[in-house]
């Protein structure tokens, strides 16, 4: 710790001043005829080094003046005063990111430094660094996000626990449609494809009302791709590991008028993963290195239409489909595990997004989303860890789950004068579950409905900026099959939040609130074939936050750090009950305290580093006093990431991820918890990007990554160790414009 904070105040000595130098660099590629500027891409950077990733603004647009053109980022964007392109002269790369470069030809710049203040718990990953995770899923990228924890539970789910908290507490979105299954009140992001996600915007933490239902820790919104003001990409890639591991995927996008069109499809599989060679589980493994029931197939395709409106605002369309099977780790701790397949994973989802912001020439703004979400998942159980019986013959242990949802937002905004805005927002939410347990046995039938009504107010006057926001949640379960039935539950929200401009380069925050999480139907009323005791008069959870810190945005240096605290009551925890089942129980009090740090430094032209370090300290409230163990929050999460990436040439990735030490629960233990240690995982990726004079590609990259190089042993759970060594080696293409 000492030498990290000492390596911090070290790069505070190093940041340099607001000066910014511009380069050219030569191309074969020229620009349209009549093209009259360069448009805006949030992983844009200047030679001289500037770039974008790192805290992100809450507003991550930049929209620059028709005669100009924005660099640097939403956080430190430059605004470059252009002369009209000459169709006739040299064409030049001035400015580009690792994938999609930006031609002008030479110009004469004159930059003017515009500041923009970030926020300390909202990051963003832009599509040049999505693109260098080479993520088949959701899953793979958490090692980007900071205090964010990838845990893998028993039932083979692949999800994210933000700052401690447990994944029911996180919103997943998709271009503003929601990703989270309501019958668990999450999704296993490991069956979620990445192939078309352009970026991903993380907020950690509660940041607004507006936020929705059950939005406790924050939320994940990914972004999906955009032509970037070329007519059309396309781009194809494929990847391969031991064990059987590949994937493959293509995609177009492409300008229909005034549309941005995507068509993306993808395709994964794998015969298992590898342990490391020093992991020795009791059951259910013996010593080969091929994890027992690792395999996973899946098949997804995107379709998305997206049209940028005049005067401001957007309308867009998506459909994805994804249709997949994988098998359920067993826990090799104990030797009645869960010895189950998942035969069937399939999705559809539809859905459609308007906003419509307020602006100069308009004091009302507007928002609305919608989705239509069919989701069909099996389990099959099994005897042992032979995966042969029973058969599937009538009344064999066989749970199939078919869940509807539809889902719908509304938002109207109205500027007041003197920098104030008001906005009031509805959320509802209708789902509907089906669920039989055994071959050929009868159906139940689950129903609830989620929904809110808030409203928000902002003021920003000179370098204050505050907001208040109120408002009345509610969940109800109409139908509830064949357990008892419920009443609705009801809970009041609210969110305070104050900034403060400090000098050119500082950002001082503040926030308190208090939001509920109310039980999913599956938490209310599902046995999970048999391991829990059903507890169908689970309450729901309230928790009372406050956060503060701070962000510092230099020409070298970003950083960044919060202190933030949760005290969740009634939070939802599992309990060990005699006779070796669980059972979900609402404790009295959790409580979390925290610590956050996040830095990037430029390095040097194509060369950054990243930091991020978050201090958890989480207890149980018991006989009084914070001393009880929490599950499965460590005591510390730590990313480093070291980047040299230029446009063109061998590029290098270095990713360390640590995870501190952390109860984890163990029916073999006295009081019902094991204690995991601190583990760290190493991940090196080589790459080299070049550029084709002629031929049907116009660029290419061919890259190896080596997940895990020093063969670690990482536990997601008590007996649930995560993969080992692994060396992918791959390719990506993109087809000339």
């Amino acid at each position: 710790m000492r030498i990290f904070l000492v390596a911090l105040g070290l790069a505070c000595l190093l940041v340099s001043g607001p000066e910014v130098s511009a380069r050219t660099f030569d191309d074969r590629r020229s620009l349209p005829a009549g093209v009259q500027a360069v448009s805006t891409a949030d992983s844009v950077r200047m030679a001289a080094g500037v770039d974008s990733t790192g805290p992100a603004a809450p507003d991550t647009l930049l929209r620059a003046p028709s005669d100009s053109t924005a660099l640097g980022g939403a956080n430190n964007p430059l605004l470059l005063d252009l002369p009209p392109i000459r169709p006739n002269d040299p064409p030049v790369i001035m400015v580009a990111d690792s994938l999609n470069p930006l031609l002008l030809p030479t110009q004469t710049i004159t930059a003017r430094r515009v500041r923009r203040m970030v926020d300390a718990g909202r990051s963003r990953l832009s599509e040049s660094v999505v693109e260098a995770s080479d993520a088949g899923s959701i899953a793979d990228i958490a090692r980007l996000l900071p205090s964010t924890r990838l845990t893998v539970n028993s039932r083979g789910e692949s999800l994210f626990m933000l700052r401690g908290a447990p994944e029911r507490h996180v919103r997943v979105w998709l271009d503003g449609i929601p990703l989270t299954i309501p019958w668990d009140e999450r999704a296993d992001l490991s069956m979620v494809s990445m192939d078309a996600v352009g970026s991903v915007d993380v907020a950690r933490g509660p940041r607004s009302v507006l936020d929705g239902p059950n939005a406790l820790a924050g939320s994940i919104r990914l972004r999906t791709r955009d032509t970037d003001g070329a007519e059309h990409r396309t781009l194809f890639g494929a990847q391969g590991a031991g064990a059987g591991a590949r994937q493959a995927r293509a995609m177009h996008i492409r300008r229909l008028g005034g549309w941005s069109v995507l068509a993306s499809a993808a395709y994964r599989t794998r015969d298992a993963f590898t342990l490391p060679e020093d992991v020795a589980l009791a059951f259910h493994q013996g010593d080969r290195l091929a994890r027992t029931n690792s395999e996973l197939e899946q098949f997804s395709g995107l379709v998305r239409a997206r049209r940028e409106l005049a005067g401001g605002g957007s309308l867009g369309w998506l459909a994805q489909v994804s249709d997949g099977s994988k098998g359920v780790v067993p826990e090799g701790h104990v030797e009645d595990a869960r010895f189950w397949r998942q035969p069937t994973l399939r999705r559809v989802l539809l859905g459609g997004s308007f906003d419509r912001p307020v602006s100069e020439t308009s004091k009302w703004g507007a928002e609305a989303a919608f989705s239509v979400d069919f989701f069909r998942q099996d389990i099959r159980a099994f005897d042992d860890a032979s995966y042969l019986t029973p058969g599937l013959e009538p009344g064999a242990d066989f749970e199939s789950d078919d869940d509807r949802t539809l889902y719908g937002r509304a938002a109207v905004h109205r500027s007041v004068g003197g920098g104030q805005r008001v906005g009031v927002q509805t959320v509802w939410r209708h789902t509907r579950h089906g669920e039989t347990l055994e071959v050929d046995g009868p159906e139940n039938e689950f129903v609830q409905d989620v929904g809110s009504i808030v409203a928000q107010w902002n003021v920003a006057t000179g370098p204050w900026d505050m907001q208040a926001g109120a408002g009345f949640e509610r969940a109800d379960t109409p139908n509830t099959g064949d357990k008892p039935a419920r009443d609705a539950f009801d809970a009041p929200v609210f969110q305070l939040g104050v900034s403060r401009i400090v000098g050119e380069s500082m950002q001082v925050q503040a926030s308190a609130s208090r939001r509920s999480r109310f039980p999913s139907l599956r938490e209310l009323f599902s046995g999970a074939l048999g391991r829990f005791v059903v507890n169908d008069m689970l309450e729901p959870e309230r928790q009372d936050y406050v956060d503060v810190g701070f962000a510092f945005t230099g020409r070298r240096l970003e950083l960044g750090s919060t202190l933030f605290g949760a005290w969740v009551d009634g939070g939802i925890e599992r309990a060990r009950l005699d006779g070796g089942q669980f059972q979900r129980q609402n404790v009295d009090v959790l409580r979390t305290l925290g610590a956050e740090v996040t830095a990037l430094w430029r390095l040097g032209p194509g060369w950054r580093a990243q930091i991020h370090q978050a201090f958890l300290h989480s207890r149980t409230k018991q006989a009084g006093k914070f001393a009880g163990p929490a599950e499965d929050r460590p005591d510390y999460l730590t990313s480093v990431v070291l980047t040299r990436a230029p446009a063109i040439g061998w590029q290098a990735r270095l990713e360390i991820t640590a995870t501190g030490s952390r109860e984890s629960a163990d029916e073999n233990a006295a009081d019902g918890f094991q204690r995991l240690p601190s583990q760290a995982i190493w991940s090196l990726r080589l790459g080299h990007r070049m550029f084709f004079e002629r031929g049907p590609f116009y660029d290419g990259e061919l890259f190896v990554r080596w997940n895990n190089f020093l063969d670690q042993r990482l536990d997601s759970q008590t007996g649930l160790p995560e993969a080992g060594r692994t060396f992918w080696i791959g390719t990506k293409l993109s087809l000339r414009g």
